[in-house]
């Protein structure tokens, strides 16, 4: 076992001390498109093989800030045993676009930019400051939009697509809930922070959550949507409702007949059997509605 290890430690004494050194010369900020679209890197003083140059920008996206390019060098050793790259920055920071676009835009503290990619296929962006970058002005309409950088230093523009978002509060099922519910609870839900590009979806009349039934089945931990419900079923055709009739402080209650189904905030006609005469009532409740709003 002893021999082993010592066979081991000398085959790799021998890889570093035989493996091949080339240069590369970086500026000190690398910026990050994109981690997965890394099909065209930026052109590099080098003498390294390209497959080198690739490997080490690949690496440093996985890190954002400050890193000592040793440490860098350290991990990449391990995957490429026969060629030791030098570089010439002892530090370098590394720096995602979307940080970069979401400080420069000034948006409002609710709005962010995601989902950004490169429209030229280009994963990495390499600048000597990253103040040098600048982006152009976006309207606070949500959705995708196009994005153009550019570099006053190199006379360079780039264009990226991303998805303008807005944090907002919606509601979850704290268990999953069967189609055609209609015995909902407020409690039932709970509220979390997500992002968006289409708030509305997510505006549902939580505190009227009883006066609604499921149109399908709702998913434990999952964000409910306005089309997940409609408003079920609270007066039905010719059935006797407590009507509320209200003209400033005074309030007087009495029954009349329903004509028509009726849903919540549905204005249906009621007949008083007594006198014959037909009014207008909005649904507020079961078997209740209000005249004189």
């Amino acid at each position: 076992m002893k021999y082993l290890i010592l066979l081991l430690f000398i085959i790799s004494i021998e890889n570093n001390l035989f493996a091949k050194t080339c240069n590369i010369v970086i500026p000190k900020v690398i910026i990050i498109l994109n981690k997965k679209q890394n099909n065209i890197y930026p052109k590099i003083e080098s003498s390294c093989p390209l497959k080198v140059i690739q490997k080490f920008l690949t690496l440093t996206a996985n890190f954002e800030g400050e890193i000592k390019t040793s440490y860098l060098l350290k991990i990449f050793k391990d995957q490429f045993l026969d060629v030791q790259p030098i570089l010439n920055q002892k530090m370098i920071i590394v720096i995602p676009i979307k940080k970069i676009i979401n400080s420069r835009l000034e948006l409002k503290k609710d709005l962010s930019v995601t989902d950004i990619l490169s429209l030229d296929k280009i994963g990495f962006l390499l600048l000597d400051d990253a103040k040098d970058l600048s982006v152009n002005k976006l309207s606070e309409d949500l959705g995708e939009k196009n994005i153009k950088l550019t570099s006053r230093k190199l006379h360079r523009t780039w264009w990226l697509k991303g998805k303008l978002v807005k944090e907002i509060t919606a509601y979850f099922a704290k268990k999953n809930i069967p189609f055609a519910e209609e015995n909902l609870k407020e409690s039932h839900f709970y509220k979390k922070i997500i992002i968006t590009d289409n708030p509305k979806r997510y505006i549902v009349p939580i505190k009227k959550i009883n006066f609604v039934k499921t149109v399908k089945a709702l998913t434990m931990d999952t964000p409910i949507q306005v089309n997940d419900f409609t408003f079920k079923l609270l007066i039905k055709a010719f059935n006797s409702v407590e009507a509320t009739y209200k003209n400033g402080p005074i309030s007087v209650t009495y029954s009349l007949t329903a004509l028509s189904n009726g849903r919540y905030g549905d204005n249906i006609k009621l007949k008083n059997n007594k006198t014959k005469k037909v009014v207008i009532g909005k649904v507020i409740a079961a078997n209740t509605v209000q005249i004189g709003l």
